[in-house]
């Protein structure tokens, strides 16, 4: 069995920069004690009462205290996101941390981050597996081309490509029975919620 820890929201009246002092403290007594992964969630428009680091960035910044620890999301908003952004973000962590990167994407649920970014909520699937399979093809292949409902690319080639090859492993976040039988078709793993305490 491995062991991992996750970061998510905190209280909003609190410092930011002490909050990332207090976080770079908790991941280091985690690798100094055999912790084998750390985990950032993702939300956007937490207030008034909480607030969230963002995951990329806030991982970068773990990458060179915890040499040799995976760096996962759980979860990565993939719907409110444009593949060729998130493929190479994940790609250059990927590098930054020797090729020890989990991506872990959802398909999210609050009105208000789908309002804001003008997307349409019952577009949240169609735009999570269309966005993956571009993904894993702007890191495996060149040039791409790909013409789906949401993305359209022609001959484009990214770069870098991640250290893993072929691809950093998906997790996918799902939380109900139709959600999780469907994890198989556009990822690797499951990551199970922990707004679940029994099986269902």
């Amino acid at each position: 069995m491995r062991f991992g820890i996750e970061f998510g929201s905190y209280p909003a009246d609190l410092d930011p920069a002490e909050v990332c002092e207090q976080v770079s403290l908790r991941a280091q007594v985690a690798y100094k004690n055999n912790f084998e992964a750390l985990f950032v969630a993702q939300h956007y428009l937490t207030g008034p009462d909480a607030a969230i680091l963002q995951s990329i960035p806030l991982l970068a910044y773990l990458a060179g205290q915890v040499p040799g620890m995976y760096l996962g999301t759980s979860i990565f908003l993939l719907p409110l996101h444009h593949p060729v952004m998130v493929a190479e973000y994940i790609a250059t962590l990927d590098n930054l941390s020797g090729g020890k990167v989990l991506f872990g994407v959802g398909q999210g649920y609050r009105d208000n981050e789908f309002n804001s970014f003008g997307i349409d909520k019952r577009e949240r699937r169609g735009r999570l597996v269309e966005g993956l399979e571009v993904i894993r093809k702007l890191w495996t292949g060149d040039p791409v081309t790909f013409h789906g409902q949401f993305f359209n690319l022609d001959k484009v080639i990214s770069a870098p490509k991640p250290r893993q090859r072929p691809a950093p492993p998906i997790l996918m976040g799902a939380d109900t029975v139709k959600t999780v039988a469907k994890v198989p078709e556009v990822a690797d793993h499951w990551i199970a919620s922990r707004r679940h305490t029994k099986t269902f």
